[in-house]
């Protein structure tokens, strides 16, 4: 595939039309093995030669799958927007693939909020944990108070003997 893209860009230059195909197959392949950094380089030189709505539709919605996977929820939502946007654009509402991306902006979203509602419970959590250790900080250091108070007047009172 690499060598596709070499000798396309060697006879055709650097803005061949087929030059996105190529990006977008190998930001796929990319894709399938788990390597998503290097799937979203060739997805952003994808970007770089698009022509049409369509094309822009795919790049989007790949960045959105891309990302979520990779834990970007805000970054796969915002590119499943923009890819709901141009479907609804070049389709329309009822068509099938506005259906599709509709589902997957809503699982992105979903995605999106439950991420949001677990960072917030472990900031909670970890709030009360530091909260308990201030009290138990604060007992530790009032029984130790209470200790040297008490072995100072038992010697005072050994001293009065």
């Amino acid at each position: 595939m690499l060598s596709a893209k070499y000798l396309l860009e060697l006879i055709g230059g650097k803005n061949h039309p087929e030059l996105y195909t190529i990006y977008l197959r190998l930001a796929n392949i990319y894709l399938s093995y788990e390597e998503y950094n290097t799937a979203l380089e060739f997805l952003n030189e994808a970007s770089l030669k698009l022509t049409d709505y369509r094309k822009s539709s795919i790049i989007h919605s790949t960045n959105a799958l891309i990302h979520n996977e990779l834990g970007e929820y805000e970054l796969a939502v915002s590119h499943s927007k923009q890819n709901l946007i141009l479907i609804q654009q070049l389709y329309g509402e009822n068509d099938e693939k506005y259906l599709e991306a509709k589902a997957l902006n809503d699982k992105y979203r979903r995605a999106s909020i439950e991420f949001k509602v677990k960072l917030s419970k472990e900031e909670q959590l970890q709030n009360q944990t530091r909260e308990e250790e201030k009290l138990v900080a604060k007992f530790q250091q009032q029984n130790l108070n209470n200790n040297n108070k008490n072995s100072s007047n038992n010697k005072k009172g050994k001293n009065r003997k």
